[in-house]
């Protein structure tokens, strides 16, 4: 964790990344931590990806909710697929309902909407929004979710 904490910025940065791959309370704490400053390291989000608790849920949405321009948007929005791919947490369906309408990458709004999938979550107030998505591959994941729904 010291590594983490150098004023060295290479050395930070590959501790950082090396945490990402550890599960602990300790990870978790030092996460936390990170996002607590206004401009927060940018793989602080990562560190959650093992270590994510329910109660994280509204510091990541002030991370992603804040203002920052569209690619900031992207990869933080990429950082929080990667955690609730892993992490399940049904309180998190409201921000990824705002990612999914937010996000201009057709991938990353079908890795969110494969999350709700995969979790039964998706609203039935979304599945006709989702049939008329550009993304084709949403469009027909929609369409057999909705017939699975309905039988």
């Amino acid at each position: 964790m010291s590594l983490a904490r150098s004023s060295k910025k290479s050395i930070s940065k590959y501790a950082i990344l090396a945490l990402r791959n550890i599960e602990s309370e300790a990870v978790h704490e030092f996460a936390l931590e990170l996002l607590q400053d206004e401009h927060p390291h940018h793989f602080a989000l990562e560190l959650l990806e093992l270590n994510y608790k329910q109660q994280d849920l509204t510091v990541v949405e002030r991370i992603l909710l804040k203002k920052q321009n569209k690619d900031d948007f992207h990869d933080r929005a990429l950082d929080v697929m990667h955690i609730f791919e892993k992490q399940k947490d049904p309180s998190s369906i409201d921000l990824i309902l705002h990612i999914y309408r937010e996000g201009r990458c057709t991938s990353c709004r079908e890795g969110f909407i494969d999350i709700l999938i995969a979790n039964h979550w998706l609203p039935s107030t979304v599945w006709d929004e989702l049939l008329y998505d550009s993304n084709l591959d949403i469009r027909e994941k929609a369409r057999q979710y909705r017939r699975k729904e309905s039988d």
